[in-house]
C-alpha cells in the first residue's frame, strides 16, 4: 500500500512498482489515519509512506504499527534534511527501511528492480535493531556473470585509510561486516551511509555496541586517526583535509551529489586528494551509482577497491558500476569483506 499526500506521486509510484507485475499495489491512502483505517481490508505486506509531509504523519503511522504489532513492513520515503534531530533514535523507526523519496519517484528500470528487492525484504523482515535496516535479500536464481576482475599481485603501498560507501541495506550490512574487524585494526575507517538528518547518530551508537572498534558520528575538525570508525552525519558532506603530516575531517553544506548528502563520491574524491593510492575503498549494498566516480579516481591512483557481491546485497546498485567497469580488485560476499580489507591493510603482512 502506498501512502502519499500527492495524488500524482501515488499514481507514479503505483505505476513504477507495478511494472511487470512484480509488485501488487493493493491500495493507496493520503495520510496515516486513512492508511490505518484501510489496513484490515487491504492487508498489505509492505507500506510505502511519504515521510516528508507533516500532513501524511509517517512518524505517527510508524509508531502505531509498532504499538499494535501490525504485520506490514514499512518503507519510509524521506527528503534531504526531512527528519530533524528530535526524531533521532525513535524506536518506532528502528525496524524500517529509509529511502530517498526523490530517488524512488525517479527510479529507472534498474532502480525499480532494486525497489522490488527492498519491498521483498520488508515483507519477510526479521527482527532488527539498527535504524533504517533491511534484511539482505538473496535472489533464488543464479546471478548473471560479471566481467572478470583484473588481478593485481600487489597491494596498496603503505595503506593509510579505509573509506566505505553504502546506502539501502547498509545498516544491516555494516552490522555484519564491521564487527569482524579486529580491535587492533591499524587504519582509520570513514563511512558514508546514505541517511537523513537525525539517523546517523543512532546508527553509530547501535554499531558501537557490536563492534570491537568504537563507532562515532563525525564532528567537524575531528582528527583522522586509527582506533575508531567514523560515520558521516546525515545531511552533511564529509571530506578529508590534509594538515601538514595529519588529516582532519571537514563537514560542509556543499550540494548533494547523485541526490545524496552525505555522498560517497564526495568523500572518495577527498581520499584521492590526500591519500591517493594508499586508500582502501569499499563499495557496499545500495541503490544508485554513488561511489562509482570516486572509485575511478582512486583506482587511477593505485588504490585498492573492494565491492560487495550481488548475492549478498540488499540492492545491487552501487557496487554494480565498479564491478562491471572492471576497476575492482576484489568482489566479496558480505561475510568476507572484512577479511579482504584486512588483507589489503598492514595486517596483511605489508
Amino acid at each position: 500500500m502506498i501512502v502519499d499526500g500527492e495524488s500524482s506521486a501515488r499514481q507514479l509510484l503505483a505505476h513504477k512498482l507495478g511494472v511487470g507485475n512484480a509488485v501488487n499495489v493493493v491500495g493507496t491512502a493520503i495520510n496515516a489515519r486513512t492508511a490505518l483505517a484501510k489496513l484490515p481490508a487491504y492487508r498489505p505486506d509492505v507500506v510505502v509512506v511519504d515521510f516528508v509531509s507533516d500532513e501524511v504523519d509517517g512518524l505517527g503511522l510508524a509508531r502505531e504499527l509498532r504499538r499494535v504489532g501490525a504485520k506490514p513492513g514499512l518503507v519510509l520515503m524521506v527528503a534531504e534534511d526531512a527528519c530533524g534531530s528530535a526524531r533521532s533514535g525513535d524506536p518506532a523507526l528502528q525496524p524500517f527501511e529509509v529511502l530517498s523519496r526523490s530517488q524512488v519517484l525517479a527510479a529507472d528500470e534498474d532502480d525499480r528492480r532494486s525497489l522490488h528487492a527492498v519491498l521483498a525484504a520488508g515483507g519477510r523482515r526479521q527482527p532488527r535493531e539498527v535504524v533504517g535496516a533491511a534484511s539482505p535479500a538473496r535472489p533464488a536464481a543464479a546471478s548473471p556473470a560479471v566481467p572478470s576482475v583484473p588481478h593485481r599481485t600487489w597491494l596498496p603501498q603503505k595503506a593509510a585509510i579505509v573509506g566505505i560507501g553504502t546506502s539501502t541495506g547498509g545498516p544491516n550490512a555494516l552490522a555484519v561486516m564491521l564487527p569482524m574487524l579486529p580491535a587492533d585494526f591499524p587504519l582509520p575507517i570513514l563511512i558514508v551511509q546514505h541517511m537523513p538528518v537525525g539517523f546517523t547518530a543512532s546508527l553509530a551508537h547501535s554499531l558501537s555496541r557490536v563492534c570491537r572498534i568504537p563507532v562515532v558520528e563525525a564532528q567537524d575538525g575531528d582528527l583522522v586517526q586509527p582506533g575508531r570508525i567514523v560515520i558521516a552525519p546525515g545531511g552533511r558532506q564529509m571530506r578529508v583535509v590534509g594538515q601538514g603530516n595529519a588529516a582532519v575531517l571537514a563537514l560542509t553544506d556543499d550540494p548533494p551529489e547523485q541526490g545524496c548528502r552525505p555522498s560517497v563520491d564526495y568523500l572518495f574524491r577527498s581520499l584521492h586528494e590526500v591519500y591517493g593510492g594508499r586508500t582502501i575503498a569499499v563499495v557496499m549494498t545500495g541503490m544508485g551509482e554513488d561511489g562509482f566516480a570516486g572509485s575511478r579516481h582512486l583506482r587511477s591512483a593505485g588504490a585498492w577497491i573492494i565491492a560487495q557481491d550481488r548475492a549478498s546485497c540488499t540492492v545491487y546498485g552501487m557496487p554494480r558500476g565498479p564491478v562491471e567497469a572492471g576497476i575492482v580488485d576484489a568482489v566479496a560476499p558480505l561475510d568476507q569483506i572484512a577479511a579482504r580489507v584486512c588483507e589489503a591493510s598492514p595486517l596483511g603482512g605489508m
